[in-house]
């Protein structure tokens, strides 16, 4: 993948910014801040149609800071579902980065670094409120 890291950066920014959007945000707000991320995974839909035509078929193999950061946003996407009542990675609209993301969860180190799923829910539950009154005393 051939891209500027200025780019990447800015590019990871603005969907992390957006994704953390859903989460403190409801309604009509938080339908476009879904959009936006929508948008983004769009992008990142067809690049990564090329860059992992150029890899090996293999994630483990090609282990590095793309997969880490997909992961941390998108990894728990069961507890995002749960608690906001929306999916970002749907596998019918990104086919290929849900099944990276699948690919990614089978990695061994992946697994032991997840936390259960209760706890995850649990989190973003109290983050979820807490962002909430905060906006709603904003």
């Amino acid at each position: 993948m051939h891209v500027s890291l200025s780019f990447f950066s800015i590019f990871w920014l603005q969907l992390v910014e957006a994704t953390f959007l859903v989460v403190k945000t409801d309604g009509e707000a938080q339908q476009k801040a879904v959009d936006q991320v929508y948008e983004k995974l769009n992008v990142l839909e067809n690049g990564m149609k090329t860059y992992l035509a150029e890899r090996d078929a293999k994630v483990e193999s090609n282990f590095g800071i793309v997969e880490i950061v997909f992961s941390a946003l998108f990894g728990c996407y069961k507890a995002h579902e749960e608690v906001l009542g929306t999916k970002f990675i749907v596998p019918e609209k990104f086919p290929v980065l849900f099944s990276w993301l699948m690919g990614i969860a089978e990695v061994e180190a992946v697994k032991k670094a997840t936390p259960p799923h209760e706890k995850v829910v649990g989190i973003l539950q109290l983050f979820r409120q807490s962002a909430l009154k905060s906006s709603a005393a904003a």
